[in-house]
């Protein structure tokens, strides 16, 4: 078992969490809506404070194989979240004709929450008889559904033992 605690006091660099500005010109019409030439923040640069955990077990099942199974869990507290909300846009085809408008379902920044992420790790080990080989296998998967979850990711080694 492993518990921590991550305090963050920092932010991101805006390097990374804005768009740089556009060389072009503003354009009056579409301003509102696309903030390019403005250098637009596209992230929140707060780092989250962070509590992380770690159990597990490892079962011998045969002197040539061992059974693991592990859980990880991550609570960010007070973070973004994010949600597929819809949206109306507004546009024009040409300069002067009439406004039109469209609805589009997004990806946006909904609220700040706390968001726990709780991943399971499955697996074992097996030692081929009459050699130095061991054979591992694993499969990390999602066990929730808050934040970017992973598909089931699976892991296979071989290792080889010099004596």
């Amino acid at each position: 078992m492993n518990l921590g605690f991550t305090a963050s006091h920092g932010e991101i660099s805006t390097l990374l969490t804005t768009l740089p500005p556009s060389n072009q010109p503003a354009n009056p019409a579409t301003q509102s809506q696309i903030n390019a030439a403005t250098g637009a923040a596209l992230a929140d640069p707060h780092l989250p404070n962070e509590f992380n955990y770690v159990a597990g077990f490892d079962y011998s099942a045969h002197p040539l194989l061992t059974i693991s199974a592990d859980v990880l869990g991550r609570t960010f507290f007070d973070t973004r979240r994010f949600a597929t909300v819809t949206k109306q846009y507004l546009y024009r085809t040409v300069t002067g004709g009439p406004t039109l408008d469209t609805t589009r379902t997004t990806f946006d920044t909904t609220d700040n929450g706390t968001l726990n992420a709780l991943l399971g790790v499955v697996g074992g080990k097996f030692n081929i008889p009459g050699t130095s080989l061991l054979v591992t296998a694993n499969v990390l998967f999602a066990m929730n559904h808050s934040g970017l979850n992973p598909k089931p990711s699976p892991v296979v080694g071989l290792e080889y033992s010099f004596k």
